[in-house]
């Protein structure tokens, strides 16, 4: 009788994704170990761009509120 353990547990740093490092670390470890390419990362590229986008996003707004708050009083 053989006996599985079923899946691999996933790293602590890749369960739930915890940040843009964790995407970016997998991109750049399926680029140099798993000899990926672009097309292989491109969900981590993707989260990536969104991420960056919503910060900028944000910092515009919150930059645009000080600036103006000075005039509206």
């Amino acid at each position: 009788m053989h006996v599985t353990a079923g899946p691999r547990p996933r790293p602590a740093a890749h369960r739930g994704a915890r940040g843009a490092q964790a995407w970016a670390v997998g991109g750049w470890t399926t680029l140099l170990s798993r000899d990926g390419g672009l097309v292989a990362i491109l969900r981590d590229r993707v989260v990536l761009a969104v991420f960056a986008t919503v910060l900028l996003t944000l910092a515009s707004l919150a930059l645009r509120h000080r600036l103006t708050a000075g005039e509206a009083c």
